[in-house]
């Protein structure tokens, strides 16, 4: 029968990304690891397995699907079963054959619509075109239709296709008209051609002479309409056919493809239409596997492995919006143009010159260079000391420690208006430095107290056990003001810093009898004025909290009803595009609401609904919780003499923020808020291994092996190149990134060969991250979402000199993405508008700049 491969793989990686249908990635992920290691459920993931089976069960009660069993005996074997053994194999045969019931439901569909499975294979891109058309047709649809196509050019191109009054006007003028006077246009143009066809008898044709359809790859409409498509069905099966959730998950899949295939009402399904003729065998995809032999293996296992791939949150690493007690300014910020930190007097090479305090010598620096030579590379745990407070801090109350949270709480505020990674590095370091120092000070003190310590890149923690003195907390908050004032003070009399910032309040700290507890109390420090070291079993800090929780909830559920109709909805709570335009908006509304609604093309959004969204986003930030790294490596270009490469992960942030948001959803205990977050902390690390491993993969596949070594940290990865890197290599990168999963999620930037100065090729790549920054941010108002979605950006410095110099941009595309001229054109414009706009930033901190766009 045949069926297109390259439609088959298209298909499946599609539906994969339909949250609302598919099994909780956490829980599938959860599920993978523990029902491998059984022995081990009664204790690690005893309570986590207990939520999911209680969650399953009072699923399958409260829509009775006992009773939908009874009714319809032959679908029993394909309902939910909630006990662990049930829960452990329909996840296996969800992860194993869901590409399958994938392809069964979407061929069922065909079939009940009179298409055979000889004919599959050159009707597949007229089935979509055809139902495409009849949702059109359909009056009750018809509007639901339009505002889907008011999103997308070409759904408007396909409207007037046949009318020569409007097909050929530019994309621009295209642009202007609404869908819905595009319709009607269209329809009076085709009642009139019609009338006129009417009259003209037409030459009959033998059938064996008649064109045949070919067998080719879906275009870009088709796909366009496909994903249209699914908006529209689904929105309508979630609210008519609730009782899908008494499914299996790999049932599930095969009812949303067959959806996606009839493009009906999905109403006709309650009447087990879904399920006709019994197709949907018990043993899921025997039916099909017969069906598809002829599919090569190898495709067949590729395009199954896709379906393996799920994209999961990763928890918040640093926070945009600021709170009262820890706020940079505005004015502050436009103080030196935003060069916030640093001392009045600095010069163009960025050392603040001065009298030198008298503490210089024993802190080994009076300059930001001096900073960063000592402190770059400085970190105060090894892995071994990292990976003891891991597991304690795995061991929850069972541990018997008390644990100090100490976070750098602006650190995302200082790398994005300093603009040197390098310098924010030193800073945190140096602060961790002066903390530990003083926290080893308690153990002559008291020689019976154990202080097992952990470092990563924006936080200094601990574990107290042992002998420990009652009145550690008190003692601690001594330690944490004393330390900030010395940071303080040191770097203002040097001039590193000017008197007028709040360097001291820049951390914040936390302490709790978990690890999660202490970093719950730091999170919280940030909304309050006074920098003090924060208990979680102060009454106050829990009364705060448990009330921010509920009013959580009320704004999530008030969210969900006024944004139900858009495409802004997703799981429980939103997009992950929500969360990261929120966060990057920085409390302008206007600005948020106009980037929401260009990117989920929404008519203008009430303003005071955007700032309970800006208001829900932040508090739920607030309980976001610390990711645990073991080995932390410092990534920078002090020894790319070669040059090399920079990558930085895109939209984690908002990925973070949506996987906490996700635990908090119906939550309201706040213990039990810790252990769900945490929970999705484990499913970000699996996730974040996994696309850092894609990055590695790609470089070793582009380039000669052992031409480029990477360093990873956080979400940031350099790569060092021991040869210069030839533009073919360049290309190859961006070429072979584009082609993965992770097509449009890294940010690049290229740094040449014969940059003599260290600190220039560091500052070098960040200049090449802000360009793509202002770029992508400048195509997010104007170009659709899932085309700049499948774009990745590399910035090419072609310069060996700081501030000036050429600038190539070197496009990366996934292969479901093509752009027109008018786009490619774009695209270049506002590449030359972003390199400008950075040469702007630069001059307004009294730098010479003047880099160029290179075509």
């Amino acid at each position: 029968m045949g069926v297109h491969l390259g439609f088959v793989s298209f298909l499946i990686v599609f539906v994969a990304s339909l949250n609302s249908f598919a099994i909780s990635s956490s829980e599938s992920l959860l599920l993978s690891v523990a029902c491998k290691k059984k022995t081990e459920c009664a204790t690690t993931y005893k309570d986590s397995l207990e939520k999911i089976k209680l969650t399953c069960e009072m699923q399958v009660q409260s829509l009775k699907c006992g009773e939908l069993a009874k009714e319809n005996p032959e679908w029993a074997p394909l309902m939910r079963r909630c006990d662990l053994e049930s829960l452990c194999k329909q996840n296996d045969d969800f992860l194993r054959e869901q590409g399958i019931a994938c392809l069964r439901g979407y061929k069922n569909a065909m079939i009940d619509l009179g298409i055979s499975l000889k004919d599959m294979a050159v009707s597949l891109s007229g089935f979509i075109d055809t139902s495409w058309e009849n949702f059109k047709a359909n009056n009750k649809k018809r509007a639901e239709f339009l505002r889907e196509c008011d999103k997308l050019l070409s759904c408007k191109r396909e409207l007037v296709k046949e009318d020569h009054r409007y097909n050929r006007l530019s994309d621009a003028d295209l642009e202007k008209y609404p869908a819905t006077f595009l319709y009607i246009e269209a329809q009076d143009m085709k009642s009139y051609m019609a009338t006129m066809r009417r009259m003209t008898p037409k030459p009959y044709v033998p059938i064996s002479e008649r064109p045949q359809a070919e067998d080719v790859e879906l275009s870009i409409e088709q796909r366009n309409k496909l994903g249209a498509l699914k908006n529209m069905v689904m929105e309508s099966l979630n609210k008519q056919y609730q009782r899908y959730s008494c499914y299996n998950a790999l049932a599930q899949e095969e009812l949303a493809c067959y959806a996606i295939g009839n493009v009906i009402d999905p109403t006709v399904l309650v009447g087990g239409y879904f399920l006709k003729g019994g197709r949907a065998a018990v043993a899921a995809g025997r039916s099909l596997r017969a069906e598809v032999v002829a599919l090569e293996t190898a495709e067949l296992a590729k395009a199954t492995e896709a379906t393996k791939i799920v994209e999961v949150p990763k928890l918040a690493d640093s926070l945009s919006t600021k709170s009262s007690g820890s706020t940079i300014t505005q004015a502050q910020k436009n103080a030196d143009n935003s060069d916030i930190a640093f001392k009045r007097r600095q010069s163009d090479s960025g050392i603040a010159a001065g009298k030198p305090s008298t503490s210089a010598k024993s802190a080994g620096f009076t300059d930001r260079e001096g900073l960063i030579k000592k402190y770059l590379e400085y970190s105060p745990t090894t892995v071994a000391q990292n990976e003891k407070w891991i597991s304690l801090a795995n061991s929850g109350t069972k541990s018997k420690a008390t644990f100090l949270d100490v976070e750098n709480s602006q650190m995302k505020v200082l790398n994005d208006t300093l603009k040197d990674k390098n310098l924010v590095t030193g800073l945190t370091n140096y602060h961790k430095d002066l903390l530990i120092n003083n926290v080893k000070a308690l153990k002559k003190e008291y020689p019976g107290l154990i202080i097992d310590p952990y470092s990563d890149f924006k936080s200094m923690r601990f574990a107290f056990s042992g002998k420990v003195p009652k009145d550690l907390e008190a003692r601690l908050s001594k330690i944490f003001k004393e330390t900030n004032s010395e940071f303080d003070t040191y770097l203002k009399d040097n001039g590193i810093v000017r008197s007028v910032e709040e360097s001291g309040k820049w951390f914040r700290a936390g302490v709790g009898q978990t690890a999660d507890q202490a970093n719950l109390a730091a999170r919280y420090s940030r909304q309050v004025a006074d920098n003090e070291l924060q208990s979680y079993s102060k009454s106050e800090l829990q009364s705060t909290m448990a009330q921010k929780l509920t009013d959580i909830e009320k704004d999530r559920q008030s969210l969900r009803q006024y944004f139900g109709n858009t495409n802004m909805v997703s799981g429980q709570t939103f997009d992950t595009d929500v969360y990261d335009i929120v966060r990057k908006g920085s409390g302008d509304t206007a600005k948020i609401s106009k980037d929401l609604a260009n990117r989920f093309g929404t008519q203008a959004l009430d303003a005071s609904q955007v700032k309970v969204l800006q208001r829900y986003v932040k508090s739920a930030d607030d309980f976001s919780p610390g990711l645990y790294i073991a080995k932390r490596e410092t990534p920078h270009f002090n020894d790319a003499t070669m040059g090399g490469l920079s990558a930085d992960m895109i939209g984690m942030g908002g990925a973070n923020l949506k996987g906490t948001a996700e635990a908090l959803a119906g939550s309201t205990h706040l213990d039990k808020v810790l252990e769900n977050t945490r929970l999705a902390e484990k499913t970000v690390t699996h996730h974040f291994i996994e696309q850092k491993k894609a990055f590695q993969d790609v470089l070793q596949k582009s380039v000669d092996p052992g031409k480029l070594q990477t360093v990873c940290s956080g979400d940031d990865c350099i790569a060092v190149a021991t040869k210069p890197l030839s533009v073919k290599d360049k290309e190859a990168v961006m070429k072979n990134l584009a082609e993965t999963k992770y097509s449009g999620s890294f940010r690049l930037s290229f740094v040449s060969d014969g940059v003599k100065d260290a600190s220039a090729r560091n500052m070098l790549a960040t200049h090449g991250e802000s360009v793509e920054k202002a770029l992508r941010k400048s195509l997010g108002s104007s170009m659709e979402p899932a085309k700049l979605k499948g774009l990745t950006f590399g910035v090419d410095m072609q310069t060996t000199h700081l501030n000036t110099g050429g600038v190539k941009l070197i496009v990366g595309q996934s292969p479901f993405v093509r752009l027109s001229p008018r786009e490619q054109e774009q695209i270049q414009t506002a590449f030359k508008e972003a390199v400008e706009s950075l040469n702007k930033e630069l001059r307004a901190q009294r730098k010479n700049a003047t880099y160029s766009a290179v075509h």
